[in-house]
């Protein structure tokens, strides 16, 4: 990877090791850490995080997303504009190190790079990817757990502030992808970071800073 940011950068990197979980539509019960805490049970958090994220009716937030690897002794940094608007309009636009982005809104795609306008479609190779991330960034704003749940094995790590475990289901996805770790605002208003971590060691941090969300 180059400290250059692609729009299939845009479309994988973010969740690289996460681009196959296409797994077959079935609903899995998510297992969760046998401690409980002070709150309750997993579920009884899961079911705060739905009731807070309930009635939302668009994001608005900064992001800075920095990538770990071993073979870089500083992290690759990229910060950025991200918008959403139900029911699934998102909007991911990196504003440094180097203009890129995408829209999408149902169906309907839209890409730029550098000083380009935006353009219908995605590149060569790098739909799917941008597909993929849309789909986890709207798992996320909707807090649909019932789809992370068919993908992930769910564990809550801390109650206060509210800290996520994800881990593949998929033998095939857990051969590059360790696990995903995700942080909720104290106030469980919006996602405050999130952490993928691949199994040889590398790792990629988002952090949203002044999120302003709109309810009903």
């Amino acid at each position: 990877m180059t400290p250059s940011v692609s729009v299939k950068t845009l479309g994988s990197a973010l969740l690289a090791a996460v681009v196959l979980l296409a797994a077959a539509p079935l609903w899995v019960q998510v297992p969760f850490c046998a401690a409980e805490s002070e709150s309750g049970s997993g579920e009884e958090v899961l079911e705060r995080i739905t009731e807070a994220f309930s009635g939302i009716v668009s994001i608005e937030s900064e992001f800075i997303q920095e990538s770990h690897t071993a073979m870089l002794e500083e992290p690759l940094r990229s910060s950025g504009l991200f918008r959403y608007e139900a029911p699934d309009f998102v909007r991911w636009e990196v504003l440094s190190p180097e203009r890129a982005g995408f829209s999408a809104d149902g169906d309907r795609l839209k890409t730029w790079k550098g000083s380009s306008n935006e353009k219908e479609g995605a590149p060569p190779g790098a739909e799917a990817g941008i597909r993929h991330f849309m789909e986890q960034l709207l798992a996320w704003v909707r807090a649909d757990f019932d789809w992370l749940g068919e993908r992930f094995d769910i564990s809550v790590l801390k109650d206060s502030p509210v800290e996520l475990v994800l881990e593949p289901m998929s033998e095939a996805v857990a051969e590059r992808l360790d696990r995903i770790r995700v942080t909720f605002s104290q106030d469980l208003s919006h996602l405050k970071a999130i952490e993928i971590r691949e199994t040889g060691g590398d790792r990629m941090v988002i952090t949203f800073l002044n999120v302003r969300v709109t309810r009903r």
